[in-house]
């Protein structure tokens, strides 16, 4: 309420020119009104989610970014009326903003029309085990491959032509006349169907045996229990093996000794896991609770390997040989050598003994990609902070057992202090380094042996000198380093077997004939060498062409009479590889799937034939670690050729990683392999081990395969992001959450989960957030016969069981709408009279409802039934909208948030006023003056939110939300039973047909007070931004949750309007056109005086609880994004612990304390600035009542409705949000009006 503005009016009536006006305005608001009533009936209905996913007929959940132009309407048009074949697109761009899609497709005849040249090429299914044995079919369709390459060359060069052609079809994830694209990216991999159709058909068979005998596939999860409990590696931590050992003189014990039955249970995260800080970044710092050891910090803090720093640990780029950092001692490196050449010669190299892998981080500024290596626990979790760092790593030791890669690979190899005996045992670790490294590659050693004389140094010196004598190895070049004070040796292997021929003693002598050195799973290590091959074709003679040129040259050894892995000439095989996995991931991966590439960096192709899924990445910030399965045909040599690299595995066992240490696991037709020598379930309980929370796993198999990944990954509680299907062949993506079983249904805190709405909380004219927060986190029992991985306890996001109904949404809806914008409506009332007055009301009602009830089918994206649920508005935003309009819908938000905080403050500082008044004209009498300064209110109560501001999660203490229920009825329910007791006493109603009086104010403000009167009933009835939180409460249907959610808001809204109407319509009646902008406050009422007391005080205490649950979100998010800018700063970092009484502590943070006070104060004497209730009031209903109520509830529908174009439908939505705007427009502006008025006789900081 504005003080200035309590004027005394009379009743004399309007003039006929303003009546006439009003006439026609109202006429105009009931046919809208009427059209939206009508227009209620015409929803269209979709029958899509009748059709089982399970069924796998043509349908793709298609996720891809937000760079669609327009509306697509290029895709929406032409042969629609025609379609057979669906494609569901729903992605999440790089910025988390998605966009739901339907896209129709023609007719497969005329699919099949622009796919005819989508014959295979690549055939891997079929090869015997040692990938000899081609299709002979496929070497008969070589031409038509060629033929069919150089059209899509073509292809392509038109499309870059075509630079005139809509802007729709350029961003289409299936380009016009390739709709197939990802058919064609499964097929191009596979080539023949035989096997994987066999396959495929015996899978469905089963599956189809097992339900017709009534059987449900359940999957009953635990977690591990083990002592290394969140670091569990399981071929690593087999205590039962390793106490059988006989000795660990040479590292057995950390060796792998994997489990006879691979294990089935979950890893536990670690207490307060967060998604890990994204690239580059990461390479500094990381968080705390993800890697939670802190012994390396006092071993190592004092080389700058790591320290602690509030939530993070740093590093800060230092090594035990390189304190002053690893660039320095990278370039040193170089300038002893220049003929290293990082980033041209010398591409792939091996740090042996890593510690954090800094050595390896910053090469990456080199363009060096380093395959770093340590066993685990000898510095602890040095590898676990490389990968967290984002920097590539395992867990190897170099003990009883060759490495797992391939002979003659590494063009440089790095032992940094490594702490490995290199001359014992006659060189047996060095010679397998020898094995390793690439003809003509370089050793560098940097130790105290190299450069300090104490008598142990000098003995491994002689002994070193020796031994590298005796392989042939020549030192050519020694240097110290004055800056760290360290020295090293570079030593060079021999190109050719000129040397080892010359040898007057072959000590070590060399290694059998039959001895193949690119064995290397299990396999012993041997004190010997290998002869180097001599002919010029053989197999990394040739030192590789410089980087990045050799990505992209077909191996030098590669001829047209040998057959590649795929059937066809070696060179031809290679080449369509590499083309073949930049078509898909240029295509599907990058632009098509809706991968935040921003938060990947680790990255694993599970099952890697010429590295070609990694070279077409070679743009993007990420490693990818390439993996040769031991039974697939050994193509790992090639892979590091190109300057990749990679390692065998067999996934029958456990990767040598930590949990939670990749991004992206990437694997192509790997599963439906495993399955014929070991069981599927702890194939991919490993998976999810590996992968971190958030991470993505893209899977390319037959069918029947896919659907059991999918079965599994759903019981996991993963994210189905995406499934598409054809001919057998199948594409599934999904996303890892951060879901952990427990022993029950009871929930336990995970942070990280999506978090529903429990309890109505603040409400203070329609606006709320949510207060108490359930983190649900628990046991999953799937049984695929509930829908999307639901179960008894879950629903099928994974949470607890929703329990809300009809009436628990109607009373959530009814206690958020009522709130202090309740009291400016007998005002607002009376500047539009007993006509206008209740049918814009009415009007607002109706608004409210219809785009409440679009609002409502945005709750779930795609299928109303089955689809992906939006927790908030601003989910449901992010997954219909494009980028601009997300970021939009936050502006409007923060800044709706900065006014309803400077209303807020101004409600409570007249409320308090109020209750000195009341007090005063109680003592001296109604006719006394009692003048009194709002301004020591204002800054008692922004006091007292610094206060509160500063107390961690205040806004989600549990008994708020009740007590903010209990003082809006409370001060309502006052306010309408003092006007009830005022027309009482008046002995009539009070008021006219036209509201308050032209000559009592001027016709122009009689405009102004109107158009205000618009926005302070539309901050009354707002309530969207917390309506899908609300639809988040009610139990998964049937009915759907959309149906429950519009009978409910028809409930509330009638209950409300019924409310609104007798409070506003009785304030006006008891005062006519005198009522007052705020009813409790404006002394309408005098007595009784303790009941207004009552009231007000009520009022205070709601938005004290209000003004922190609006505000802390905003607090939040600047925090973060400070936090984001400036990491290094202590400022903002830095929690100080204040101990507390009872052994508790207190986490103080400067940087909070002063944006958060500073925030309060400018919002604080802002309000002292502009005191004035009703105009604030009516200017932030106007400016949350069109963008947040109306245009995007309305865009969201059109988009999840796939509304077409220039259709009716289309039409009247867009008319109903351009009126709407137009309200909008002239509400802000009769409120500005308001505000201008006032300043004209308000005088700031003096008593009125």
């Amino acid at each position: 309420m504005a003080f200035g503005r309590n004027m005394q009016m009379n009743n004399r009536s309007s003039s006929s020119y303003f009546l006439k006006t009003t006439i026609l305005v109202f006429v105009a608001l009931c046919l809208v009104g009427i059209w939206m009533l009508s227009s209620l009936n015409i929803v269209p209905v979709d029958l899509s989610y009748l059709v089982p996913k399970s069924e796998f007929k043509d349908k793709v959940s298609m996720p891809f970014g937000d760079k669609l132009g327009s509306e697509n309407d290029g895709l929406a048009s032409g042969d629609a009326k025609n379609t057979e074949n669906t494609v569901r697109y729903k992605s999440e761009s790089e910025s988390g903003k998605t966009i739901e899609k339907l896209v129709e497709k023609s007719k497969k005849g005329s699919v099949a029309k622009g796919n005819d040249d989508l014959n295979d090429t690549f055939d891997d299914t079929s090869r015997s085990d040692d990938g000899e044995d081609a299709m002979t079919e496929e070497k008969l369709k070589e031409k038509n491959e060629i033929e069919r390459l150089e059209s899509e060359k073509k292809a392509e060069q038109n499309e870059k032509s075509d630079g005139d052609g809509s802007q729709n079809e350029k961003s289409e994830v299936f380009p016009s006349g390739d709709q197939s694209e990802l058919l064609k990216e499964t097929n191009s991999q596979n080539g023949a169907w035989s096997t994987q159709s066999v396959e495929s058909k015996n899978e469905e068979e089963v599956q189809a045996s097992a339900s017709s005998k009534g059987q449900k596939v359940s999957y009953s999860w635990k977690l591990c229990n083990t002592t290394a409990r969140a670091d569990y590696i399981p071929c690593l931590d087999n205590v039962a093996a390793i106490k059988k050992l006989r000795s660990t003189k040479h590292y057995e014990h950390r060796e792998r000794h994997c489990p006879d039955q691979a294990p089935t249970c979950l890893v536990p995260l670690p207490d307060g896991y967060k998604q890990p800080i994204e690239w580059p970044r990461s390479r500094d710092k990381v968080w705390y609770n993800n890697v939670p050891h802190t012994k390396l910090v006092e071993y190592k803090g004092h080389q700058n390997w790591v320290k602690v720093s509030g939530e993070h640990l740093i590093f800060p780029g230092g090594g035990t040989q390189f304190k002053h950092g690893a660039l320095h001692y990278i370039d040193f490196v170089q300038e002893s050598l220049p003929d290293i050449a990082w980033g041209k010669r010398s591409r792939v190299i091996l740090d042996v003994g890593c510690g954090v892998a800094s050595f390896g981080g910053y090469l990456f500024e080199r363009d060096v990609l380093t395959m770093s290596f340590a066993p685990k626990d000898e510095h602890e979790a040095q590898v676990q902070f490389a990968l967290e760092r984002g920097i590539p790593a395992i867990l190897a030791v170099m003990g009883t057992k060759r490495l797992p890669f391939p002979s003659k690979v590494f063009d440089v190899v790095h032992c940094a202090r490594c702490r490995v005996p290199w001359h014992i045992e006659g060189g047996k670790l060095l010679l397998e380094l020898n094995r390793l490294l690439r003809p003509g590659g370089y050793f560098v050693w940097s130790a105290t042996p190299v450069y300090q004389k104490l008598p142990e140094d000098v003995g491994i010196w002689q002994a070193m000198s020796e031994l590298t004598t005796s392989i042939c190895w020549e030192m050519v070049a020694k240097r110290k380093d004055k800056v760290n004070n360290v020295g090293l040796a570079i030593y060079r292997k021999p190109s050719d077997n000129s040397c080892y021929d010359k040898r007057t003693e072959e000590n070590p002598p060399l290694c059998q004939e039959f001895d193949d050195p690119d064995a290397a799973w299990n396999v012993p290590l041997q004190a010997c060498m290998h002869r180097l091959p001599v002919y010029s074709s053989s197999r990394r003679v040739q030192w590789p062409d410089e980087w990045p040129l050799r990505l992209e040259k077909t191996p030098c050894w590669f001829n047209s009479s040998q057959i590649g892995v795929y059937g066809k000439p070696a060179p031809q095989d290679f080449t369509a590889d590499y083309e073949h996995w930049k078509h898909v991931v240029s295509r599907s991966y990058l632009n098509g799937m809706g991968i935040n590439w921003s938060a990947v960096r680790n990255v694993m192709d599970m099952r890697s034939i010429y590295g070609g899924f990694a070279a077409a990445l070679r743009d993007m910030k990420v490693w990818v670690m390439n993996i040769v399965s031991i039974d697939a045909p050994d193509t790992l040599p090639i892979i590091y050729q190109r300057g990749l690299f990679g390692m065998y595995h067999d996934w029958c066992e456990s990767f040598s990683t930590y949990p939670r240490t990749y991004d992206l696991l990437h694997a192509d037709h790997l599963f439906s392999k495993l399955k014929k020598r070991c069981q599927l379930m702890p194939v991919i309980v490993e998976v999810d081990r590996i992968l971190r929370p958030g991470g993505n796993l893209i899977v390319r198999d037959n069918v029947g395969t896919i659907s059991e990944i999918e079965n599994l990954a759903k019981s996991l509680h993963w994210e189905i992001r995406l499934t598409y299907s054809k001919d057998n062949e199948g594409l599934l993506y999904a996303q890892k959450s951060m879901w952990r079983p427990t022993d029950n249904c009871h929930p336990s805190l995970d942070p990280s989960l999506p978090l529903p709405l429990p309890l109505p909380s603040f409400s203070c004219g329609g606006r709320e957030l949510p207060v108490r927060k359930v983190r649900s986190i628990s046991r999953v029992s799937l049984e695929l016969g509930l829908p999307q991985g639901a179960s008894k306890c879950f629903d099928d996001d994974g949470r607890l069981k929703r329990t809300g109904t009809l009436w628990t949404a109607s009373a959530h809806i009814i206690t958020a709408v009522i709130g202090s914008g309740v009291l400016s409506l007998a005002w607002a009332i009376g500047q539009l009279g007993w006509v206008a007055g209740p049918a814009v009301m009415l009007l607002f009602s109706f608004v409210t409802y219809y785009t409440s009830a679009l609002l409502a089918d945005c709750y779930r994206s795609g299928d109303p039934v089955a689809g992906k649920r939006n927790y908030t508005y601003m989910d449901a935003v992010r997954a219909n909208l494009n980028g601009f309009k997300v970021e939009l819908c936050g502006y409007l938000q923060y800044l709706n948030i900065v006014g309803v905080a400077i209303g807020y403050t101004i409600a409570a500082s007249i409320s308090m006023v109020a209750i000195k008044r009341s007090n005063c004209f109680h003592k001296n009498g109604d006719d006394s003056p009692c003048q009194v300064n709002s301004n020591p209110y204002m800054i008692m109560f922004g006091v007292a939110e610094i206060f509160f501001s500063q107390i961690p999660d205040f806004d989600q203490i549990w008994w708020l939300s009740i007590v903010a229920a209990v003082m809006s009825f409370t001060y309502s329910s006052i306010g309408l039973a003092l006007g009830i007791v005022q027309v009482i006493k008046n002995g009539g109603v009070r008021g006219s047909l036209t509201g308050i009086s032209i000559g009592t104010v001027s016709q122009m403000d009689k405009v102004w007070r109107s158009f205000q009167a618009f926005g302070d009933i539309a901050f009354a009835y707002s309530y969207s931004i917390i309506l899908i939180e609300i639809q988040d409460t009610i139990r998964a249907p049937p009915p759907s949750e959309a149906k429950v959610m519009k009978k409910a808001t028809l409930i509330s809204v009638a209950v409300t309007t019924t409310f609104y109407m007798l409070c506003g319509c009785m304030g006006y009646a008891a005062f006519g056109d005198l009522a007052p902008g705020n009813l409790l406050t404006g002394f309408g009422f005098y007595n009784p005086y303790w009941l207004l007391d009552i009231a007000n005080v009520a009022i205070v205490i709601h938005l004290v609880g209000a003004y922190q649950v609006y505000c802390q979100p905003l607090f939040a998010f600047v925090e973060k994004w400070a936090l984001r800018t400036w990491p290094e700063s202590q400022f903002i970092s830095k929690d100080i612990q204040v101990p507390l009484p009872a052994s508790r502590s207190y986490k103080f943070n400067l940087f909070r304390l002063t944006w958060r006070t500073a925030f309060v104060v400018v919002t604080t004497v802002v309000s002292m600035l502009l005191p004035f209730f009703n105009d604030v009031v009516g200017f932030l209903g106007a400016v949350g009542f069109w963008p947040l109520t109306v245009y995007f509830p309305v865009e969201m529908y059109i988009v999840q409705k796939k509304v077409a174009k220039w259709s009716t439908r289309w039409m009247c939505l867009q008319l109903l949000s351009l009126a709407c705007l137009i309200i909008t427009i002239a509400s802000a502006a009769g409120s500005i009006a308001g505000v201008v008025s006032d300043l004209k006789v308000y005088h700031p900081f003096k008593a009125r």
